[in-house]
């Protein structure tokens, strides 16, 4: 895996912006950076989602930040080519034992790995292979969910920071309008921070974790449709395999999907 420069460059990006605009407009950096605020924001906005969510998905925190800010290699042509390779070698050998060999190459992962050794010793499950890949999915949309949550309660921390701000400010009336002023605008900071980290962080790493869980469940039917091919009795050609991976490749992706191995 490597990182996924989008999202750092993005959220970067974004940041930035926000602080180089105010800036140009005449404030300072330091008037930004509030802890109380933060604290209120920032504090409020976890403790509201950790009770929106169950501990197993807190847990897995780590696990989604890892997904979010890492890309993985998801190109679905290599990997039916890898799938015909299979199906012409087991064709011409008339021999399910070469899958055995296939289960090591690097480029298939621990899911892949272990059910070409199941087809291969005769031990494959269909219906528990789907359940695997469901309950996978299924895990993946919590950490969108989690995101999402965190990014729908942020800016309404943000305004109860606000409110108590202000209701500190109107409690204690008895500077001048500069310290009153100044009051005001420290108060104010805390809709920026609820506001802000919900449109450049949390709701974007809930859209980012949604569209990598589409690109994993996309490579996990192509596996299947691949898996089910090898595991039937009279295993169809390798070309009737590809068309059918190819077509579901541009049904999935909504665009068309040039095979390689036909002339233009």
């Amino acid at each position: 895996m490597r990182v996924d420069i989008t999202v750092l460059v993005g959220i970067v990006a974004g940041v930035a912006s926000l602080v180089l605009g105010f800036f140009f407009a005449g404030g300072s950096l330091g008037a930004l950076l509030e802890g109380t605020s933060a604290l209120i924001v920032f504090g409020g906005t976890i403790g509201a989602t950790t009770v929106s969510s169950s501990l197993r998905d807190i847990r897995r925190l780590p696990y989604f930040l890892k997904m979010a800010f890492t890309a993985d290699s998801i190109d679905p042509l290599p990997l039916v080519d890898h799938f015909c390779r299979y199906v012409d070698t087991v064709r011409r050998s008339k021999s399910l034992l070469p899958l055995e060999e296939f289960a090591n190459e690097p480029q298939n992962d621990r899911f892949l790995s272990q059910a070409l050794k199941h087809i291969a010793s005769n031990t494959f499950n269909a219906d528990e292979l789907e359940s695997t890949v469901l309950a996978e999915h299924a895990s993946n949309q919590r950490g969108v969910e989690l995101f999402e949550t965190a990014g729908g309660y942020a800016p309404t921390m943000g305004i109860a920071g606000t409110v108590m701000g202000l209701i500190h400010v109107l409690g204690s009336l008895n500077g001048g309008a500069t310290a009153l002023a100044a009051s005001i605008g420290m108060a104010f900071t805390a809709t920026l921070y609820g506001v802000g980290s919900a449109n450049l962080f949390w709701l974007p790493i809930s859209a980012n974790l949604k569209t990598k869980a589409q690109q994993r469940l996309l490579i996990r039917e192509i596996q299947m449709d691949g898996l089910f091919w090898l595991s039937k009795k009279d295993i169809g050609p390798a070309s009737q395999l590809r068309g059918k991976l190819l077509d579901y490749v541009q049904t999935s992706l909504g665009t068309h999907v040039q095979d390689p191995h036909q002339n233009p």
